[in-house]
């Protein structure tokens, strides 16, 4: 097996290096041209070269890390605006990215699974050192196309914890698609009035027994159906069910 078959054609390996903790492997580009990416125009006329250091999938449970030795170009475009670039291989490394394509879509798909935090503990205990904020930086520059709101109709809210007991926040649900589509930063009537205003079209609202909600939908748009959810439906339909059996059983008697 030659390790040579894993990179592109032109990425010459240069050196490995096994450690105790990890694998280096050095990398040199090959390209004799790149695309200019602002103007798209063809260069061969290199300017230096420098290291890339990122990170890719590893080796018999052993991280490994590329040293890549990539190139810079002059644009010999006179009306571009930009004189120098970076030659770009974005099958296989991303711009400004530390990790390698491969590398990346397995983080992805453990942090689809998992979280991003049991991610993060998985990559320390295995030598890469990655940290649950970088695992979600990596998700939404992955899906940065923002949901929309152009068809929304029904929507859930409920109130959520930003740290328990402290800071809390509101959850806006499509009710539709079963997803989360919004996050605010307080659960206070003023601000999901001002999101209501900015979605017209919402039809109908399931809420908890909470009355900040219900001011907010009864200001903005009196029309739009109130459905309590489940739970606090049972909640209550329990409440009034204990209320009139413990009327006709002695006082010390407890219904749980």
């Amino acid at each position: 097996m030659n390790i040579q078959d894993f990179f592109p054609d032109k990425f010459q390996i240069t050196a490995i290096e096994q450690r105790i903790t990890d694998i280096i492997i050095s990398l040199q580009s090959q390209f004799q041209s790149a695309n200019c990416p602002k103007c798209q125009s063809i260069s061969r006329k290199i300017h230096s070269t420098y290291f890339r250091k990122v990170m890719d999938s590893s080796i018999l449970s052993k991280p490994v890390k590329l040293h890549i030795q990539v190139q810079k170009f002059f644009c010999l475009n006179n009306s571009c605006q930009r004189k120098i670039f970076v030659e770009r291989h974005p099958e296989f490394l991303g711009v400004y990215r530390r990790s390698t394509q491969r590398f990346e879509k397995m983080l992805i798909q453990l942090a689809l699974t998992l979280s991003a935090e049991s991610v993060a503990r998985f990559l320390n205990q295995n030598g890469y050192v990655k940290s649950g904020c970088a695992v979600l930086n990596l998700l939404r520059k992955t899906y940065k196309t923002r949901y929309s709101h152009q068809h929304l109709k029904y929507i859930g809210v409920d109130d959520f914890s930003f740290r328990r007991g402290i800071h809390f926040g509101t959850i806006i649900c499509d009710l539709e698609t079963n997803r989360p589509i919004e996050l605010l930063r307080s659960r206070t009537t003023k601000d999901f009035c001002d999101w209501l205003k900015q979605h017209p079209g919402i039809e109908l609202v399931t809420r908890d027994r909470a009355t900040t909600y219900t001011k907010a939908i009864n200001t903005i748009n009196p029309s739009i159906v109130q459905v309590a959810d489940k739970w606090h439906f049972l909640k209550n339909a329990l409440e009034i069910i204990k209320g009139i059996i413990s009327n006709y059983f002695p006082k010390g008697w407890y219904i749980t």
